[in-house]
Formats: C-alpha cells, sequence, structure tokens
C-alpha cells in the first residue's frame, strides 16, 4: 500500500471501524498511520502527518484513553490530510 492508500484505509477506519471513536483511532493509527515512511509524501504534508503522529503518541504516553475532543480533533485531522492527499497535492 501507498500513503494515499493508507490514509484512505485510515479513513474507513476512523468511519466504519468497530468499537468508539478512541478505538477506531487506535486501529487507523496501529493498522495504517504507523506504517506510512517518510518521503512517501510531499514535505508539507509530510510534516502535517508527523505532526499528527507525534499528538497521537504524546497523548496516549500520558493518558491510556484519549478524551472525545482530542478524538475528534486527531480524526478531523487524518481526515483533512486524506483530502488534502486525494486532491492532487500528492506528487
Amino acid at each position: 500500500m501507498n500513503a494515499m492508500q493508507r490514509l484512505e484505509a485510515a479513513v474507513l477506519e476512523l468511519i466504519t471501524g468497530s468499537g468508539d471513536l478512541q478505538e477506531r483511532l487506535q486501529s487507523a493509527f496501529a493498522k495504517q498511520l504507523k506504517h506510512i515512511r517518510a518521503g512517501e509524501l510531499p514535505a508539507e504534508l509530510s510534516s502535517q502527518l508527523q505532526s499528527i503522529l507525534h499528538r497521537y503518541a504524546s497523548v496516549v504516553a500520558n493518558q491510556p484513553n484519549l478524551n472525545r475532543t482530542q478524538a475528534v480533533k486527531l480524526a478531523s485531522d487524518i481526515f483533512q490530510l486524506s483530502c488534502a492527499v486525494s486532491q492532487g497535492l500528492y506528487h
């Protein structure tokens, strides 16, 4: 899978996966997002992905369960990144 496919799969996991939003986020990160390698996205999008990954790791390290506000923000950022990639910013 390439980065675009992994982002799309992560969004689908957020929408259709089982469990609450926090569980779907955990699954999206474990199954898809953590496997996107540096350099698979243009620099501006790669930095957005790295920010998402860093925020997720930071929050999970400090508290095992994301609160709803954090989960919604992360899910929204993943969706927006996927949209940017699919709109042709992916080169």
